[in-house]
C-alpha cells in the first residue's frame, strides 16, 4: 500500500485516472507503472535501453490501514512514527465505525467549531428546555444554563478544556475535550466511560475540508430525544451523500450544502427549531461556511494574535498523543 503524487512524472498526468493492477498503479496515459514506493515498475513506450530499470520514481509516500482509513506519512523521518495512538483508532475493526464528510470550509474553523462546547446550548438545541428533557440525562444542563465557565491547560499533546456549569445538589457538571495535534478533536459528548470518539479535520484547501469521524460502535448517543420518547428534530442525524458520480472527494460531499441553503426551513425555525436545519452535522457546516477573517476583538487588553504557541507535543507518551505528519488520507468504507 502507498500513497502517490496524483501527476505522474512522465507527462503531470493525473494517477487518479490510473489503472489499480497487481503490484502498483499504471498511468493511462502511457502505460508508465508505479510500485507503492514510486519505482517505476514499467515504461512500455520507451525502447528497451530506456524502459525503467528503477531509475524513474514518482513522489510517494508511506501509508498505513487502520480501521478502513488509509494514512499517509508526509514528514521527513526515514521510519514512520507510529499511527496515531487515539482510542476510538484502536478499537477492534467490528466495533469501530467509519465516516467520512466533505466540509466547504478551512480546517480550522471546522476544528474550533468542535471544540467550541457553548454553541451546543443554540445552535443545536437552542429551542430545547431542561424540563423537556429526561432527568436522567446530564445534557439537560446545558441548556439549564447556556453561559458556561471554563478550565483550561496546555497538554504535552496540544490542550484541553473543561466546560462546567451548575448541575443538582451544589455539583457541577464539566464537559471535557481535547485538541489533539495537529488537527484532531476529542469532543465532548455523554457520559466519559462511552464517549470514544474523534475527529480528524484534514485540509484539503484553504476552503475544503475532509473530516474523518472515528467512533466506538457502543458509545452512548447525542440528545436526540425529548423525556416523552418524541425525537427533537433538530438532531436527527443527515448523512446522505451528493447524487453525483462517485468520483473523487465528491462522493463525500452532503446532499445537504450551501447551494441549497442547507435546506432551512423558516417555519421549522419560528415554531421547533433554532436553526430550522435539520440534523447536527448540517448545522455545524451552516455556520462555518463562510470564508475566514480578521477578527476584531471588543477590548483592547486581547491578545492581538489569535495563533497559539506551539505546545512540546513531541514528549506525549500518552493513548491520546499523535504524530504531526500522519495524515488520514482516504477510506475504503464508510458507515
Amino acid at each position: 500500500m502507498g500513497v502517490l503524487d496524483h501527476r505522474c512524472p512522465h507527462r503531470c498526468a493525473s494517477l487518479f485516472y490510473g489503472r489499480n493492477e497487481e503490484g502498483g498503479l499504471r498511468c493511462a496515459y502511457h502505460g508508465w507503472k508505479f510500485a507503492p514506493d514510486g519505482t517505476c515498475l514499467e515504461a512500455p513506450n520507451l525502447p528497451a535501453p530506456l524502459n525503467a530499470g528503477g531509475a524513474i520514481r514518482a513522489k510517494a509516500y508511506p501509508a498505513a490501514e487502520r480501521s478502513g482509513v488509509v494514512y499517509a506519512y508526509m514528514g521527513d523521518r526515514a521510519e514512520p512514527p507510529p499511527l496515531p495512538g487515539i482510542e476510538s483508532t484502536l478499537c477492534p475493526g467490528d466495533q469501530t465505525a467509519v465516516i467520512c464528510r466533505q466540509r466547504e470550509c478551512s480546517w480550522l474553523q471546522a476544528l474550533e467549531g468542535d471544540l467550541d462546547t457553548s454553541h451546543f446550548g443554540f445552535l443545536h438545541a437552542g429551542k430545547v428546555e431542561a424540563d423537556q428533557i429526561d432527568p436522567a440525562n446530564m445534557d439537560r444542563f446545558q441548556v439549564a444554563e447556556r453561559a458556561p465557565q471554563y478550565h483550561v491547560q496546555e497538554t504535552p499533546w496540544g490542550a484541553m478544556y473543561a466546560a462546567y456549569r451548575p448541575a443538582e445538589d451544589a455539583a457541577r457538571y464539566y464537559r471535557f475535550a481535547h485538541y489533539v495535534m495537529p488537527f484532531w478533536t476529542l469532543y465532548p459528548n455523554g457520559d466519559l466511560t462511552a464517549n470514544v470518539a474523534a475527529n480528524a479535520w484534514v485540509p484539503m484547501d484553504d476552503t475544503h475540508t475532509m473530516v474523518f469521524n472515528v467512533s466506538w460502535t457502543h458509545r452512548v448517543a447525542p440528545l436526540a430525544k425529548f423525556r416523552d420518547g418524541s425525537p427533537i428534530r433538530a438532531s436527527a442525524a443527515t448523512r446522505a451523500s451528493c447524487p453525483t458520480p462517485p468520483t473523487g472527494s465528491a462522493r463525500w460531499r452532503s446532499a445537504v450544502n450551501k447551494t441549497n441553503d442547507y435546506l432551512i426551513d423558516r417555519d421549522e425555525q419560528r415554531d421547533r427549531s433554532f436553526t430550522g436545519i435539520s440534523g447536527v452535522q448540517n448545522q455545524d457546516a451552516a455556520v462555518t461556511a463562510a470564508p475566514p477573517r480578521a477578527r476584531a476583538w471588543a477590548t483592547s487588553s486581547w491578545p492581538t494574535s489569535a495563533t497559539p504557541t506551539p505546545s512540546p507535543w513531541s514528549r506525549a507518551a500518552s493513548r491520546t498523543a499523535t504524530s504531526p505528519t500522519w495524515r488520514a488520507a482516504s477510506t475504503r468504507s464508510a458507515t
